[in-house]
């Protein structure tokens, strides 16, 4: 218990250091406004007037809310955002890639190659893909293969802040068998540098996590919907192990655990409850992960591999500090057992992980009041950049 202790005050103190240390960051970075670079007229209707870094108060629709132009919301008016150029020590290129067809590509890069600062430091250039490896999948195109021969080697010293950590994963596709090719799939970013912000979801809105919230309104003691279909790569046997099984009855909490629910439904127990269930899916990610995070819910992770796939910031926030992290093998055995053992959690470990969950929601939660996302963000590229 000795042990115990001593890492809760650990935790504690890296993690206030880092809260202090985005506080005062004085990164400042520019952020192209040319449309032929953003297409914001095209993509970005919402955004009022991009130039004097104002946001229109304009509720986003649903086709808006795609993370791809989402992503771009909190730097839009953020105060490290510098309209002079050589006020920048980084430049955000925000063109939402997956989006673009052939000729908005082509026309982001021409311009972007036309810019001094992008010829002089196209090292202190940052990208932002959230869908895993849409980028490179995009300059990979044969149809682009030019402006590449053309502009590789200035494109490839740029940053790319992604939902998936290359690295990570090249480390483990050595010792991975059974998704070997999935891991494949994944480790081949174009760019020099990778940052993995972990996936980006906006489903769920942004509650603060707290223990009296946890104790008083979090009244809900699991969640876990996934969808009916079959999952790939083996998660089926995962994710369906809770459904059609039988809880003991002594176990009087209320739980919400099923296949899928109405949106309302889904929302309101999603805010209510205690644990949210972090489960592999199609591969190691999960967007229950940036979902629990903004609902404040403690994420139980059963994923061996999320830790290395997908981490959010790894260099900034440390997941097992906010999560309970169950193996999948132990899951496997009981998954019944394996859940009710979260009720056995010491108090005075639950309060931790709480208030190291709030921690978190300040750093990952772009709609915190007091949100530190875009330091760590800027922190996280200017460090791979070097």
């Amino acid at each position: 218990n000795h042990n115990h202790n001593h890492n809760h005050n650990h935790n504690h103190n890296s993690s206030a250091s880092m809260i202090q240390t985005l506080s005062s960051l004085n990164l400042r970075f520019y952020m192209y406004t040319q449309n032929n670079i953003s297409h914001q007229d095209d993509m970005w209707p919402n955004i009022k007037d991009i130039n004097n870094g104002t946001m229109a108060s304009v509720v986003v629709p649903a086709e808006r809310r795609r993370p791809d132009i989402r992503i771009y919301f909190p730097f839009v008016s953020h105060p490290l955002r510098t309209l002079h150029r050589e006020e920048a020590d980084l430049f955000l290129v925000p063109a939402p890639w997956r989006l673009l067809n052939i000729r908005q590509f082509r026309q982001t890069i021409k311009t972007l190659m036309l810019q001094p600062e992008f010829r002089s430091n196209a090292n202190k250039h940052f990208v932002i893909s959230p869908k895993s490896y849409e980028f490179d999948k995009k300059i990979k195109d044969k149809n682009k293969k030019k402006i590449l021969e053309k502009y590789g080697h200035h494109l490839q010293k740029m940053t790319i802040v992604k939902d998936k950590d290359d690295e990570l994963i090249k480390q483990i596709r050595q010792q991975h068998h059974n998704w070997g090719r999935l891991f494949d799939n994944y480790a081949h970013s174009y760019l020099d540098h990778v940052v993995s912000m972990g996936l980006q979801d906006f489903k769920v809105p942004y509650r603060p996590a707290s223990w009296e919230r946890f104790m008083q309104e979090q009244n809900i003691w699991l969640f876990f919907h996934p969808r009916e279909e079959p999952f790939e790569n083996g998660s089926s046997l995962l994710r369906f192990a809770l459904m059609n099984t039988t809880w003991p009855t002594t176990h009087f909490s209320p739980i919400s655990v099923g296949y899928d629910l109405p949106a309302k439904e889904w929302l309101h127990d999603y805010l209510h409850s205690k644990f949210c269930l972090v489960m592999r899916g199609d591969d190691p990610a999960s967007k229950s992960l940036p979902r629990a995070i903004h609902a404040g819910c403690l994420p139980v992770i059963v994923s061996d591999y999320l830790p290395m796939f997908s981490p959010p910031f790894r260099h900034t926030v440390n997941l097992k500090d906010f999560s309970i992290i169950i193996q999948e093998e132990d899951f496997l055995q009981d998954p019944v057992g394996s859940m009710l053992s979260l009720q056995k959690l010491e108090e005075s470990l639950l309060k931790e992980k709480i208030s190291q969950l709030q921690i978190a929601q300040q750093i990952l939660c772009p709609d915190h009041p007091e949100s530190l996302f875009v330091p760590a963000f800027l922190k996280e590229v200017y460090d791979a950049s070097r």
